[in-house]
């Protein structure tokens, strides 16, 4: 760090000795100055929310401040500590304090940015400590960039360190849309001219919709299923500028409307993941707090991954008609996640928060934007929900969790804290207690969003009485904590649903299990998976039967997963959750209100979303059967509309040739017939390099296959490594479970009109 030190001092003494003029540098800073004269203080501190992307890992922003005396000689000028120079490629506030000497005139304060990249800067604050040791703000012009920049000129700020100042012809100095605000404010972004190639850039899903053009939609004679009260009635329903215009009978049609026949068919509102994680993917890798496999893929990937296929995860939602998820908890990063997929016609709208607030902190989440952080006192709860209102969160999450007697009594203070402060900010807290006692000490201070169910013990009529007093929202997701077990186990079963609409790469991320040098480690799993059967088939009884005494007593009641924990997958297990719903003894319409308007209200969204009512938002689902009548009519959708787009089922997310790829892959390893030969055309060939045909179509191999995935249960393909080519996928692919010994091969394969039409494999 002593380089970084020295570079630092470098450029000071550098930026003094030039002129207002335009100068080559790998670096640049922008300032203000403030006449301190007379003003009593103590120290003054400076603070800004500051991120940094860039493929170089040299690249760094710091804060500086230089204290002056009156000849405008440097008393002391003090930077970021080296050790915590700004690098994240997230938004944090960064603070930098400094001890006034005697002397002091004016003080010069700004950031600096070295290297390749962009740097965006934002909400920019000073405060001095007076002799009586109170704090108050300073107040500087343009503190939060909100004035139009023009030429490189930042208004109230000059470019440099000196009062001289400079141009960096290296750099443009841009306003941007604030990430930290849903209003107007603006933000500065200072950004390197020497563009970085992004090697890695987040996926792209492009949709197909009927109305490209905006269009009005008019549905005739379909079967409108009002979700309050049960009952259907075939309208026709006018759809313009995103939402349901006119529900009635005999709308007239005109020639600009895009017509949709709903005869035989059913129009329901889009529905509601009440409890969703974009910070995990439902694979084994996820959660390396539960089971620590960093050394075999480090959790860093797995978080690289997550980011670049946010969009791939949420049109997934929207493909199963799920239009509307929320996020209960993530890292900082979520906020960016919401504000660059926030277009309400394209992608299910997205309600997140930022970290969860905890009683309890697992050692692999001690890193950088972790999602989890430990409060340890009140004081520190209130900071951390103060640390999220800048990005303007849609609720806070607290997770609330006693791992002694001894902390019960802090953390429920930590708890009543959070909430508070929360509530005095007009947000609405959601808190993670499993155990009746620990529920009913968050209902007491205050909870209005229980994420779980109660898992321990049958509900009473204490936990009903504070629940129904205050019409707090019940989350029952039944299925989560079953598929860990599974999971580590080793007794994953993928519906068809999973195989065919789920992302892949999570899900075949759970057959790992079976590598070689991951067998030794899960042989203990698969005994504990084994012990915790009989344990675990009473906690869902338990949960099954609060479910019913939940439903019996009129709790709020909302369809939810925890969608991204280990074997819990993003938008499919949805159809489990209702399914286990069912089985708990909820019927249909329950279900599906449950799913569609009491989603809708966890935020208290039930005036723009839930149901389908003229004002309302358009979104929404046309299904070919009833699901009052049959679950599973959830299932066969025709058209999913989102914010007045209707988007045909199979025109939401296309599969790349890496997906199509990856889905026979887990066929294979799920010795899963149907799901392997899915991805194949009909009469797709086999050949052995360099053109020897080995085999040809479905029907020839169907049996060899067969017989393959029945004499050999342990049979796995490990993807040793992957090239994507254009619609050529070539896997060095591993396989055991055939033979002692394991063998390599390369397999070659060539996708057209979205399906597998040949393969080549290159073997020893």
């Amino acid at each position: 760090m002593r380089k970084y030190a020295l570079l630092i001092l470098f450029i000071v003494c550098i930026y003094n000795s030039f002129g207002q003029e335009e100068i080559d540098t790998n670096n640049t800073s922008i300032k203000q100055t403030i006449e301190i004269l007379n003003k009593n203080y103590k120290k003054v501190k400076i603070s800004s929310f500051i991120k940094v992307k860039s493929q170089n890992t040299q690249s760094f922003a710091l804060l500086w401040i230089n204290e002056l005396n009156a000849n405008n000689e440097s008393l002391q000028f003090i930077t970021t500590p080296s050790d915590d120079y700004i690098k994240k490629d997230f938004w944090d506030e960064h603070t930098l304090e400094i001890d006034i000497k005697e002397g002091s005139s004016n003080l010069a304060f700004g950031v600096l940015v070295y290297g390749s990249g962009e740097f965006y800067i934002d909400n920019f604050t000073i405060k001095a400590q007076t002799t009586d040791g109170e704090w108050e703000e300073i107040k500087i012009e343009n503190a939060y960039f909100d004035k139009e920049i023009n030429d490189n000129k930042i208004p109230s700020w000059v470019e440099g360190i000196s009062n001289r100042g400079y141009r960096s012809i290296n750099y443009n100095l841009k306003s941007i849309d604030s990430e930290l605000s849903n209003t107007d404010n603006k933000a500065l972004l200072i950004e390197n001219i020497e563009k970085e190639i992004d090697l890695y850039p987040d996926v792209v899903v492009n949709s197909k919709k009927i109305n490209t053009n905006g269009e009005s939609i008019l549905i005739e004679n379909i079967n409108v299923i009002d979700v309050i009260n049960g009952k259907i009635e075939i309208k026709d329903v006018l759809i313009s500028n995103g939402e349901f215009l006119e529900i009635s009978k005999n709308i007239k049609p005109k020639t600009e409307y895009k017509i949709i026949d709903g005869s035989n068919k059913w129009l329901s509102p889009g529905m509601v993941d009440g409890h969703i994680h974009l910070f995990q993917s439902g694979g084994l890798y996820t959660r390396p707090d539960v089971i620590d496999l960093t050394k075999f893929y480090s959790y860093n990937k797995e978080r690289k991954w997550l980011k670049r296929n946010a969009a791939d995860i949420l049109k997934r939602y929207l493909r199963l008609g799920i239009t509307t998820v929320i996020d209960v908890g993530g890292p900082m990063t979520n906020f960016e996640i919401r504000k660059k997929y926030s277009d309400s016609t394209s992608y299910p709208n997205l309600f997140v928060t930022g970290p969860l607030v905890s009683t309890y902190q697992p050692e692999a989440f001690k890193i950088d934007d972790a999602p989890i952080i430990k409060a340890n006192t009140p004081e520190e709860a209130i900071k951390l929900v103060k640390k999220q209102l800048p990005f303007k969160p849609d609720f806070i999450k607290i997770w609330y969790i006693n791992t002694s007697e001894e902390d019960a009594e802090m953390n429920y203070k930590i708890v009543e804290a959070t909430i508070n402060e929360a509530h005095k900010n007009k947000l609405k807290v959601a808190v993670h207690a499993q155990e009746l006692e620990t529920a009913k000490k968050a209902l007491i201070a205050g909870a209005d969003i229980l994420v779980h169910s109660v898992e321990d013990k049958t509900l009473d009529s204490e936990f009903i009485k504070l629940v129904s007093s205050r019409n707090v929202i019940y989350m029952p997701t039944l299925i989560v904590s079953g598929n860990y077990i599974k999971s580590y186990g080793g007794n994953v079963n993928p519906s068809k649903e999973d195989f065919n609409l789920s992302n892949p790469i999570p899900l075949g991320s759970l057959y790992d299990i079976k590598r070689i040098e991951l067998k030794s480690i899960f042989k203990s799993y698969k005994n504990l998976a084994d012990e915790s059967k009989e344990s675990n088939d009473a906690t869902e009884a338990i949960m099954d039967k609060n479910l019913r005494i939940a439903v019996e007593n009129g709790f709020t009641i909302t369809t939810s997963t925890d969608a991204g924990n280990m074997g819990t997958l993003h938008a499919t297990s949805y159809y489990d959750e209702i399914q286990e719903m069912k089985e708990a003894g909820l019927s249909n319409l329950q279900i599906l209100k449950a799913s569609t308007i009491n989603g809708a209200k966890v935020l208290d969204k039930e005036d723009i979303l839930g149901s389908i009512e003229e004002g309302k938002m358009a979104d929404a689902i046309i299904l070919k059967s009833n699901p009052l009548e049959d679950l599973n009519a959830l299932k066969d959708i025709e058209y999913v509309i989102k914010g007045g787009s209707v988007f045909p089922k199979d025109d939401i997310i296309k599969d790349t040739p890496e997906i199509l790829v990856q889905r026979q892959v887990n066929g294979y390893n799920a010795g899963d017939i149907d799901a392997f030969l899915e991805p194949y055309s009909d009469d797709f060939e086999i050949y052995n390099y360099p053109n020897e045909l080995s085999g040809k179509g479905k029907e020839e191999s169907k049996q060899g296959y067969i017989n393959l995935f029945k004499n050999n249960p342990n049979l796995h393909c490990e993807i040793v490594s992957r090239m994507v080519l254009g619609n050529k996928v070539i896997d060095h692919e591993r396989i055991t479970g055939v033979s002692l010994e394991p063998f390599e091969t390369i397999a070659i394969y060539e996708i057209e009109k979205n399906k597998i039409i040949k393969v080549t494999f290159v073997r020893k």
